[in-house]
């Protein structure tokens, strides 16, 4: 596969032996972790990245990258074509590293992601899940994505509350193009 590019950002395919860039990167993910997880890290965050898959046969592959800012990681994405149906791409996650937010390098990103879907995947929707501890549902609504009004329990790997009922959530968005 070869690196998608963008004017200021690029994809950089990760392999699964790569976890060392995967938890490089992680460690900039500090807040992102706290709000989804309740702990600043994961330590296995790394290898659940590039591990963790829907059952067998229910999608058509999944996709690690490092966002690239020159030669500099500054974020990462994950996705998933063909699920949770054929020609949807599911984003389980698009993340840019806190010391680079703030600078429309998520906006480019989640670019590079829609090309990547549509021209190397053949997708015609986007697909996400947004966890209600984690405040970025109005950046999702800035790229075009309306909820589904699907929602459903969010366990996470550790424990934490929220600050509205005491239980974490996720909720459906998805994106047309």
């Amino acid at each position: 596969m070869r690196a998608h590019q963008s004017p200021r950002l690029r994809l950089h395919p990760i392999k699964p032996h790569d976890e060392s860039r995967v938890d490089d990167l992680l460690d900039r993910l500090n807040t992102y972790s706290l709000r989804v997880h309740g702990v600043p890290k994961l330590k296995d965050g790394a290898h659940r990245l590039l591990t963790t898959t829907p059952p067998v046969g229910m999608f058509g592959g999944k996709y690690v990258f490092a966002i690239m800012h020159g030669i500099e990681p500054v974020g990462l994405l994950d996705v998933i074509a063909d699920y949770p149906k054929l020609g949807t791409t599911f984003i389980g996650l698009l993340a840019i590293a806190e010391d680079r937010q703030g600078a429309g390098l998520g906006r480019a990103a989640f670019w590079l992601a829609e090309d990547f879907a549509r021209t190397q995947l053949s997708s015609s929707h986007l697909r996400l899940a947004v966890v209600n501890t984690n405040s970025v549902g109005g950046f999702w609504r800035r790229m075009g994505f309306v909820e589904t009004g699907e929602v459903c329990a969010y366990e996470g790997l550790a424990a934490r509350k929220s600050d509205h009922d005491g239980k974490a959530n996720s909720a459906g968005v998805e994106y047309h193009f």
